[in-house]
């Protein structure tokens, strides 16, 4: 394809953007002070739901990650599975496995759902 072509067919993906883009701008400048008003309330809104549990999780685990992430990380150092479903033990395992001050059990998890959570044993638990 030649590059004026190449230019023709990106320019003719942009006009339809640039059209709604328009349509957008125009909107928004013709808003009413209440109108404009409401809409920061809402993406403040949006932006605090959005935000909080991101944050949340990014400084500590509070989920069944670790449960997920411990299973894993034992099937790459080749231990048995009959081992998982011991409470005791799989809690000490959780806790060398450097998370702390969270409870665990493998018990209701079947052996396939820790599969997609072994490449992210390679990371530090709260990295992963």
């Amino acid at each position: 394809m030649e590059s004026g072509a190449l230019l023709t067919s990106v320019n003719g993906m942009l006009t339809p953007m640039r059209a709604r883009m328009s349509r957008v701008l125009s909107r928004v400048l013709t808003m009413s002070l209440r109108e404009k008003a409401l809409a920061v309330v809402a993406l403040g809104l949006s932006a605090h739901l959005l935000l909080g549990p991101v944050r949340r999780g990014w400084s500590q685990m509070g989920t069944d990650f670790p449960n997920y992430y411990t299973a894993a990380m034992l099937v790459r150092h080749g231990e048995p599975l009959r081992l998982f479903y011991d409470w005791t033990w799989f809690q000490r395992q959780i806790h060398y496995a450097g998370i702390d001050h969270q409870l665990g059990g493998y018990v209701p998890h079947t052996p396939a759902t820790m599969l997609p959570f072994v490449p992210l044993t390679w990371l530090r638990p709260q990295n992963a």
